[in-house]
């Protein structure tokens, strides 16, 4: 778990990692997502598994 933050932009995230176990690179994705309202498309199953309000899979590409 990360404890420390420079910004507000990273307490979101930080907040995300926590709630989604996920890492804070894959948390910044999906805090993003989130803020802006849009599907996150992934082939990331952690996220997707983690994830599913927000997380769509890549299929078929």
């Amino acid at each position: 778990m990360v404890g420390y933050c420079a910004d507000r932009d990273d307490e979101v995230v930080l907040a995300e990692a926590n709630a989604s176990n996920l890492s804070f690179y894959d948390a910044a994705y999906v805090a993003r997502a989130r803020s802006l309202g849009v599907w996150l498309y992934t082939r990331d199953h952690e996220i997707l598994r983690n994830c599913p309000d927000v997380a769509r899979p890549i299929s078929g590409v």
